[in-house]
């Protein structure tokens, strides 16, 4: 938790000084902004605050009202995948939205679906976006055993 915790600080200077910078060179505002230089931007943002939003996310999932829910909708389930998505899998997703929109991302299924093809792509290079991303998905999806040993069929 210390390595994430030291990774939020020293974010919050890199974007105090991104925004001195935007200040100090006289930048146009971002809704002028190309929108070449958006995905630029939006790129380079998530790179640096994925993690962050990730941790968040897993904080408030098991804050005491949404562990409770939880818990409620993963009873009524019970092993049902069919059931654990149509209970689970909404206030999962219901509390990704919450966070993810304080980031500036938008909110609804258009938010949901760039932060998740973000996460994924940021997970194959960074284990600790692996690790939280994995933790969250616990959540709504059992966990699956993968066999390392390759059986042919000859």
């Amino acid at each position: 938790m210390f390595y994430v915790v030291s990774r939020v600080m020293s974010r919050k200077v890199e974007e105090a000084v991104c925004l001195a910078c935007i200040t100090a060179f006289s930048l146009p505002s971002i809704e002028e902004w190309p929108p070449e230089m958006m995905a630029i931007a939006f790129a380079e943002y998530m790179e640096h605050s994925v993690d962050i939003i990730l941790a968040e996310i897993l904080e408030s999932l098991t804050t005491c009202e949404n562990a409770l829910n939880l818990e409620d909708a993963k009873s009524k389930a019970g092993n049902d995948m069919l059931k654990v998505m149509q209970y689970v899998y909404p206030i999962v997703v219901s509390t990704q939205m919450d966070v993810i929109k304080k980031y500036g991302l938008p909110e609804g299924r258009e938010g949901i679906i760039k932060f998740t093809r973000s996460v994924v792509a940021f997970e194959k290079d960074d284990r600790v976006v692996a690790d939280l991303h994995r933790q969250i998905r616990s959540f709504y999806l059992p966990p699956v055993n993968v066999s390392s040993a390759v059986t042919s069929h000859v």
